[in-house]
């Protein structure tokens, strides 16, 4: 089954509500209901391919995502885990318009597309949106830096060490939980 596209949300009334919006005015969360889409997916289907154009960010509503590199040989790395409330917005977005990495859903999933036009009007307009927004970003990015260098410079007892305790504190909030995750 392939993914489902609606538009049944709008995002003044949407209880899901990226936390990054609060900083915006009702005309521009209108900008942004205007030029967006929500899609469903199914486990397992991807959002993002690692070097497409990136024509629109993605807020995760439902479900949990994987990002990921993809590397030589079909190795990836994972990057982080996306949880519902997250924007999904890579570093293309003002440099080349492409994606410099994949997302993929690791379980059923809902997320909002929103045309990168829309971000860029909005961003130009409201300066605390734009700071919260580069905030975000630059949070991920020293996490996948920290992250990095974990895969890179420790035994591999440690790195799986490292693994267990990002998706037991970070992803699942709990010592005890299932993944789907090889």
């Amino acid at each position: 089954m392939m993914a489902t596209y609606l538009k049944s949300l709008n995002c003044s009334e949407c209880q899901k509500k990226i936390s990054i919006f609060r900083f915006l005015t009702d005309e521009e969360l209108k900008i942004m209901n205007d030029n967006r889409q929500e899609v469903i997916f199914n486990a397992g289907e991807m959002i993002f391919k690692q070097g497409s154009p990136l024509t629109h960010i993605a807020c995760l509503i439902i479900g949990m995502a994987k990002i990921y590199i993809e590397g030589f040989n079909r190795k990836n790395l994972i990057l982080k885990i996306a949880q519902p409330g997250e924007i999904i917005v890579g570093p293309g977005l003002f440099v080349d318009y492409k994606h410099h990495f994949s997302v993929t859903t690791i379980e059923d999933a809902m997320a909002c597309f929103i045309h990168v036009d829309a971000i860029r009007d909005v961003i130009t307009r409201n300066p605390a949106f734009a700071l919260e927004m580069l905030k975000q970003v630059h949070e991920s990015d020293i996490k996948c830096y920290e992250k990095l260098i974990n895969l890179t410079q420790k035994q591999m007892h440690g790195r799986v060490a490292d693994a267990l305790l990002y998706l037991s504190h970070a992803v699942y909030k709990s010592n005890d939980f299932r993944t789907v995750l090889s």
